[in-house]
């Protein structure tokens, strides 16, 4: 317990938000709530802010993807694998069109 504790003391700190459900699981409702925080919060390039998701469910939702039209969001879901980490694959969505497209990490 206090490991958790200790935890919550440096996320406080941060001002990091958290978001919690009855179950403990994510939903839609949350992934909303969390775009509407990212467009007050991400400091947009022109006047497009980049937001970079893993291919949960409540991402791939119509309002998820329509809000982000609307507040000029562009989503790049990357579906990377943690085993791999030179020939990863990441998924481009843009005009409803989807690509599959390699993702190179440079060592530190």
């Amino acid at each position: 317990m206090a490991v958790l504790r200790d935890l919550m003391e440096v996320i406080v700190k941060s001002g990091a938000t958290l978001a919690a459900t009855h179950n403990r699981w994510s939903n839609d409702e949350i992934a909303l709530e969390y775009l509407k925080h990212f467009y007050r919060h991400a400091r947009p390039i022109g006047a497009f802010r980049l937001l970079i998701l893993d291919s949960y469910g409540s991402h791939a939702i119509f309002r998820f993807k329509e809000l982000a039209h609307e507040y000029k969001i562009i989503l790049f879901v990357a579906e990377l694998e943690a085993t791999t980490l030179n020939t990863n694959e990441a998924t481009i969505t843009r005009n409803d069109r989807t690509r599959r497209a390699p993702v190179r990490f440079r060592n530190s």
